[in-house]
């Protein structure tokens, strides 16, 4: 004969107590959590949006052909081999070619220069962008005929740069303000709780 377990069952409220968990919520090390929690999110959402990498050492069209020697063997004034060039600005026309596949940009600092990108970005227009390059030094020839020059490693022979080196800058910065909002969320919820 099987005995019956003794005891009774437990009711739903008593597996889970509303009453101490609202207790919980409004504990005051949980406020004081997310009063730090939000300025801490806050501040590094900050950081980052003015001292990401791509921020930081991003210079202009009119920034990049002024430092353009142009004629010159080298090619650049202070850029040299390995250094990664940043350009982050809005586009100011974009124009695909169909044919040969690839957009002709020009940025709104330097609407006379050209940037040619493999692919079709009319798209970017009137947008903010990040366009990466990495000069690269070749060397031609052999002995004392042998010279180097520098070009920009994720550009072909045409002058037409790698699709991959042009992205709109907002999906950095979207998740930089995501950063910000969160902390404002938690700052607020932290606040609240601290008055009631």
């Amino acid at each position: 004969m099987t005995k019956r377990k003794s005891g009774r069952r437990k009711k739903k409220s008593e597996i889970f107590d509303s009453k101490e968990f609202e207790k919980d919520l409004n504990s005051p090390a949980l406020r004081v959590t997310a009063l730090v929690l939000g300025v801490m999110f806050i501040t590094l959402g900050f950081l980052l949006i003015n001292f990401f990498w791509d921020i930081r050492n991003a210079t202009t069209a009119e920034g990049y052909v002024e430092q353009l020697n142009l004629g010159s063997t080298n090619q650049f004034q202070d850029y040299s081999d390995g250094d990664v060039i940043i350009i982050r600005e809005t586009i100011d026309h974009a124009n695909y070619n169909d044919d040969d596949d690839y957009t002709t940009i020009t940025f709104d600092s330097q609407d006379d220069y050209q940037f040619i990108v493999e692919g079709d970005h009319e798209d970017l227009e009137g947008k903010c962008v990040v366009l990466s390059m990495t000069v690269t030094s070749q060397s031609v020839g052999e002995g004392d005929d042998e010279y180097s020059y520098e070009t920009i490693e994720e550009e072909d022979n045409n002058g037409v740069l790698d699709s991959g080196t042009l992205v709109r800058s907002l999906y950095y910065d979207a998740v930089f303000y995501g950063v910000v909002v969160l902390g404002l969320f938690v700052l607020l919820f932290g606040l609240i709780k601290y008055r009631d």
